[in-house]
């Protein structure tokens, strides 16, 4: 598919496995586990213009979870934690999500994932330099995701194409249906053949 784009390079061919679920994506993300980043975290957008904003609004912990209650497995309310998810900027999503929510927006440098919850943190800053500049920090129920140098920037205009195109497809997949018309499947009155 990256052929279509013009482009092969390896990162994008990263961006693809990790979009597939095909590869823990070791090429784009470093784990450290049994920490978490002191840096800002993303917050959640005032504004819906992007398809990653609008990705990143409908997953809001706060939003999906306290607003629009949202219930049953595919929500993955399970990571939220109430009032104060209101400006955490959390999501709740698994962590292959986070991850191509993470490589198309712009400025995450890495995420937090909850180690037994579907909750994860978009990160600003410097996380991959935590140990020397004090921004880590020890949490046996987090692990944190840093972005490594081969990953492309998130500014590059096809990788927030693939991550947002990934995250809405997921989106459709997981929800409930209510037997109506949606972007991924058109429903029709009984048909009859004659």
């Amino acid at each position: 598919p990256t052929a279509a784009w013009g482009v092969s390079t390896p990162a994008y061919a990263a961006v693809e496995e990790l979009l597939g679920e095909r590869t823990t994506a070791q090429r784009l993300f470093f784990q450290i586990d049994d920490r978490r980043c002191r840096t800002e975290a993303i917050p959640t957008p005032d504004t819906s213009s992007t398809p990653i904003e609008r990705l990143l609004r409908k997953h809001s912990c706060w939003l999906k979870c306290e607003i629009e209650r949202c219930a049953g497995a595919s929500c993955y309310c399970d990571g939220y934690v109430g009032g104060s998810d209101q400006y955490s900027g959390a999501l709740c999503l698994p962590q292959v999500d986070c991850g191509a929510m993470c490589l198309g927006t712009p400025g995450c440098t890495a995420y937090e994932v909850h180690s037994t919850t579907k909750r994860c943190i978009l990160k600003t800053g410097d996380c991959a330099n935590g140990a020397a500049n004090g921004t880590l920090e020890y949490d046996p129920d987090f692990t944190l995701y840093v972005r490594t140098p081969e990953a492309p920037p998130a500014e590059d205009a096809t990788v927030r194409r693939l991550c947002a195109r990934r995250l809405q497809r997921r989106t459709e997949a997981n929800a409930v249906d209510l037997g109506q018309s949606t972007t991924a499947l058109l429903r029709f009155a009984p048909v009859r053949f004659a």
